[in-house]
């Protein structure tokens, strides 16, 4: 074609002016850079005017309006092209790796783009279709609202959109990898994208402004295993298909359509910075059966009112991977290898939970809940925040120990319903949070569940093999199972135990070191160990041990109650304190060590068997109005000392105290009302002076081992009977029951109160110190030996010495005194029974106490005194030689019988009862005036005539008044003659005589009262009274017998045949000359039996 010379010379010199250039196709080709020969020498190319002389310029400059028509035109050549404007309708192919740039608009129709830069400043529009990338390397610059309103094939190499907006309205068939957005370049797509990489491939972002692709038509990725990465921000607005390889999210964005993931194929959200943010809005949904994934350090957001649902889910990456859920995340299947969830909505799994990586997992202040099944082999969970890990399935941990690390307000729930299956050693920790179950946990293969958060366990814990340390406290109401062997402890905190927790099997609850177990309501548990201190039991409510209670140290308090219906071992040498407000123990307790402490008002009532075998001395101790009550039995079975001590009460109510071997000492308060069975050792009361011990009806004591009173205070307030060894040291006995004693020794203390002790076998009195009797009675039924220190009788005392019992006293080195109390001088001693000094020929013992005698004195060796009132009421004053008996007072006798060597008195007044000087015979000295009166009997016993060995002789260093009965004996078979003469009586001074004389039978006596002696004479022989035939001094049957052959009868005045004659005249006791009727009753009134 030829060119006009003006406009072909213009374009030469390609000045400023504007030009329109159309293509001609003069060369017959399609390459915009064509130069051709068409002959004669003309040179022509492509364009609508010719190219000069230097072929092939000029071309289409920068001030160009290029038209391309229809035709299909091709820049293949390495060289730039600069225009101004650019149209086609053709075909258009930019296929060359140089620069092309239109400064204003480009409208094309068919474009290719395969290789370098195409820069459009104005408004590119494509009508399509558009072909971009054959080869690597082929970028688009272009204006914010440029377009493709057709369809369009990326294919081949790389590509790239630099910092503007290319909307695709139509199609896309994107079949290759390699593209670039930079400086905040935007690919936004309303038609139908399909992606068909065969390998990996990247939509590349590079350094600059934000880069995005937004989708408001549908993406399809098929057809490629590999993965697909968009690194620009993504928003999803039309949907997104993914059916093969894997299609991750770098680059953050979000989205309000649906995506679909087929299930051999990929969806990752893996904003792999952290400053990026996927967020799916509402309008999103995640369906199809493949795997939805997030990887890298971005976030994956779930706005809030947003639900999906997808299948598979993977979160993984490193650690701190989040995904934020704001809405509601409903996973099938979620595979959690590492990462966050995080915000205020609730993720949901439905299906299964894999754990199996060792990578670190974290719930922030997010709801985690799963529905179906867990499996955690390997890593840690973290939960913070309010996050909450809620397990409504089976969760399966197993593994090496790991971590499950819970602060703030974060809770783990296995949930009701949810089982929790542990077979490898956990440690729950952290700076807060909760460990909380309503469902089951089963703790086996050994595994160590270490919980150092607070917890709240109920539903049920099976502890089949294994151990459950709760070290956080907490809140439990569960229904434990514990296997043998195994334990649930908590060695710190406090747990609260609530109804209706219950700890069954043979395992353990173990509270020890510094934990806590407060218990709430009625709670069960098998097996309970306190071991720690200061450890606690703390209960409001009830709790009850079954099989066995086992306490090393530590204290059981609150206002509850505990009841021990099993077994109780307490061992160690650790204190045990008890400040419950009930403690019932109800089977065997094995005291093995340690002390006991009560407080709190603790009452513990015991109906089992506690055993007390500590190896060394052990004590039970106690603080004001607290109670240990026995109502079963208590044994002592080792020989060392325990003390039961303090200002508590020490209570037998209803069982029995055995003590087998060593000292069991009570030195506290308290009462008894049953058995103490003291077969060995020794049971002691004391040594605490102002506490005391009572006694109560129903109290008894067995045995051969001793009971002792040292220093206390032991109160008798009912019946009590000791058959044991019985020492009283020192203190005192007081009350006014009855206290029956086999075996005493008393050495010191006080008996007081209107009480009655009773000795029933042996008592020994001894020891240097004083015992005082203060109103109280003492009764001896048996034998008391009071061989060392003094007696005080204080106010109204009484000392009865009973009928058949023996009152030894007297010692061979030492003076006794039984002394009144001067401020209340009233006591008084009974003796019905003998009172004896046996011992001590240089010895005194004094009574400087009232006596009534009714039994026995006998003073064998050395001195008895009486320095008080002696009143003989009846009975024996009996005094041997050696011995000597000194009244201090006027003795006055009404009854009895005083004999023996010498007594020594003012006066002896005998009103009443008999004076027989020696012991059979012998000689009597009253050192003193004798007074006897009408009613007293001076009894004189002949066995020969030397005076003092053959006969009595009563020696009165003072005056003698005499009147009442002179009662004269034969013994030994000595019968005196007539003319005999015995002085039985000597005096200072003598007044009157006596009033009657009995004399022996057969013989008669003549008294002669000298001034300073009484002597006696025999004056007949042979002197029987009426009725005596055989001279017996009697009249009795064997006389019936001789009277009645004589009876005849009235008037009948000779022997009848078989009576003597003499013995005739004997019968005839009327005198009448006859034995009839009359004879026989006066024989009847002088019948006297043998």
């Amino acid at each position: 074609m030829a060119w006009p010379a003006a406009l072909s010379v213009g374009l030469a010199s390609a000045g400023p002016a504007w030009a329109q250039v159309t293509w001609d196709g003069s060369c017959g080709d399609t390459n915009w850079h064509t130069c051709c020969n068409q002959g004669g020498g003309i040179f022509e190319n492509n364009w609508d005017f010719g190219p000069g002389p230097s072929c092939p310029r000029p071309l289409p400059g920068p001030n160009d309006d290029v038209d391309l028509g229809g035709a299909t035109v091709q820049v293949v050549a390495a060289a730039i092209v600069n225009v101004f404007n650019l149209s086609s309708t053709g075909i258009f192919r930019k296929l060359s790796g140089s620069p092309f740039t239109v400064g204003g608009n480009a409208d094309l129709a068919e474009f290719t783009l395969d290789g370098g830069t195409f820069t459009v400043n104005g408004l590119l529009t494509i009508g399509g279709p558009f072909t971009w990338g054959e080869r690597f390397g082929s970028t688009i610059v272009c204006h914010p609202d440029s377009e493709v309103t057709g369809s369009s094939t990326f294919g081949g190499g790389g590509r790239g959109l630099n910092g503007c907006t290319l909307t695709f309205r139509g199609p896309i068939d994107w079949a290759s990898r390699g593209f670039s957005l930079t400086n905040g370049a935007t690919l936004e797509t309303e038609g139908a994208v399909t992606i068909r990489v065969p390998n990996d491939g990247t939509l590349i972002t590079s350094s600059g402004l934000t880069n995005r692709w937004i989708s408001s038509g549908p993406v399809t990725r098929r057809d490629a295993a590999g993965r697909f990465i968009v690194q620009a921000e993504f928003e999803n607005h039309g949907g997104l298909t993914v059916q093969s390889g894997t299609f991750r999210l770098d680059g953050g964005g979000e989205s309000t359509a649906s995506f679909n993931v087929a299930d051999v194929a990929t969806l990752d959200f893996a904003t792999l910075t952290a400053n990026r943010t996927f967020t799916l809005q509402e309008g999103t949904s995640l369906s199809g059966a493949g795997l939805y994934q997030k990887s890298g350090l971005g976030r994956l957001v779930i706005a809030q009112g947003v639900t999906v649902s997808p299948e598979r889910f993977e979160l993984t990456g490193s650690a701190g991977t989040p995904v934020q859920v704001d809405g509601r995340l409903d996973i099938q299947q979620f595979e959690w290898d590492r990462g966050t969830l995080t915000g205020f909505g609730l993720t949901r799994v439905t299906g299964s939970l894999n754990m199996s990586s060792t990578g670190a997992r974290e719930v922030d202040a997010h709801d985690l809940e799963i529905l179906g099944s867990t499996t955690w082999s390997a890593g840690v969970i973290s939960l913070s925040g309010d996050g909450t890990f809620i397990n409504r399935g089976t969760l399966d941990y197993s593994g090496t120990r790991r971590q499950l690390t819970l602060s703030d307000t974060a809770q783990f729930n296995n949930a009701s319903g949810g089982v929790l299956h542990l077979d490898a050693s956990l440690q729950v920790t952290g700076a807060g949070g909760e460990f909380a179950n309503s469902g089951s946990i089963d703790i086996q293969n050994l595994a160590t569940i270490d919980v150092s958060v607070a917890v709240e366990l109920g539903g049920t814990v099976d502890v089949a093999a294994g151990r459950l340390v709760l070290t956080g406290g907490g809140s439990a109401d569960a229904n434990f199972s514990i296997a043998a062997d195994q334990d649930v402890t908590v060695p710190s905190g406090r747990l609260v135990v609530n109804e209706p927790a219950k700890f069954a099997g043979p395992g353990f609850l173990v509270i020890e070191a510094t934990g806590v177990a407060d218990v709430g309501g009625n709670v069960v548990a098998d097996n309970v160990e306190l071991a720690g201190s200061p450890a606690s039991i703390s209960t409001a409510g009830e709790l009850k041990v079954q099989t066995l209670l086992r306490w090393l140290a530590g204290q059981v308090n609150g206002a509850g109650r505990m009841v021990v219906s099993g077994d109780a071992e307490l061992s160690g040498a650790d204190d045990k304190s008890l400040a419950v407000r009930r403690m019932d123990t109800e089977g065997a307790v094995f005291w093995n060590d340690g002390d006991l402490g009560l407080s709190e008002g603790c009452l513990w009532t015991h109906t089992g068997t506690l055993d007390i075998r500590t190896p060394v001395a052990r004590s039970m101790s106690g603080t004001p109005v607290t109670f240990f009550d026995n109502r079963g039995t208590v044994r002592k079975s080792t020989n060392v000392l325990t003390t039961v001590s303090g200002r508590f009460g020490f209570l037998n109510s209803a069982g029995s105290v055995d003590v087998e071997q060593g000292v069991l000492r009570i030195s506290s308060l308290g009462l008894s009302r049953a058995r103490w069975n003291v077969t060995g050792g020794v049971l002691e009361f004391g040594p605490v002076a102002d506490v005391s011990y009572t006694l109560q009806s129903g109290t008894s004591f067995s045995g051969n081992g001793t009971v002792r009173v040292l220093g206390s205070i032991l109160q008798v307030a009912g019946n009590v009977a000791v058959p044991n060894p019985f020492e009283f040291l020192s203190g005192r006995i007081v009350g006014l029951g009855e206290l029956s004693l086999a075996n005493l020794r008393w050495t010191g203390g006080v008996m007081r109160d209107r009480g009655d002790t009773i000795v029933t076998g042996l008592a020994i009195i001894d020891g240097a110190g004083s015992k005082t009797l203060d109103n109280r009675v003492f009764s001896n039924r048996g034998r008391v030996n009071w061989n060392q220190g003094a007696l005080v009788g204080g106010s109204a005392a009484e000392f009865f010495n009973h009928p058949g019992a023996t009152f030894d006293v007297g010692s061979g080195s030492a003076n006794l005194t039984f002394s009144l109390d001067p401020n209340n001088p009233t006591a008084t001693v009974f003796n019905d029974g003998t009172l004896v000094k046996q011992i001590g020929d240089t010895t005194s013992v004094t009574f400087d106490v009232n006596v009534e005698n009714r039994g026995t004195v006998r003073c064998m060796s050395g001195t008895l005194v009486f320095s008080q009132q002696f009143a003989m009421i009846t009975g024996l004053l009996s005094v041997a030689p050696g011995g000597l008996v000194r009244f201090t007072n006027p003795l006055t006798v009404a009854n009895g019988r005083i004999e023996g060597s010498r007594v020594k008195m003012a006066r002896l007044k005998l009103s009443g009862g008999t004076v027989a000087p020696g012991l059979s015979p012998g000689v009597l000295t009253l050192e003193g005036d004798y007074e006897q009166e009408s009613g007293g009997t001076l009894e004189i016993e002949l066995a020969g005539r030397q005076q003092g060995t053959e006969y009595d002789h009563l020696i009165v260093t003072g005056a003698a008044m005499l009147d009442g009965t002179l009662d004269i004996r034969l013994i030994d078979g000595f019968e005196p003659q007539v003319g005999d003469t015995f002085q039985i009586m000597t005096f200072a001074s003598n007044v009157g005589e006596f009033a009657e004389v009995i004399t022996p039978c057969g013989f008669d006596f003549i008294v002669h009262y000298n001034p300073d002696d009484v002597t006696l004479e025999v004056t007949g022989l042979g002197l029987f009274p009426p009725g005596d035939f055989d001279g017996d001094c009697d009249v009795d049957l064997d006389d019936y017998r001789r009277w009645a052959p004589c009876m005849a009868g009235p008037n009948v005045t000779e022997p009848p045949q078989g009576c003597d004659p003499e013995d005739f005249a004997g019968a005839d006791l009327d005198g009448d000359r006859d034995v009839d009727l009359a004879d026989f009753d006066s024989l009847a009134t002088v019948f006297t039996g043998p």
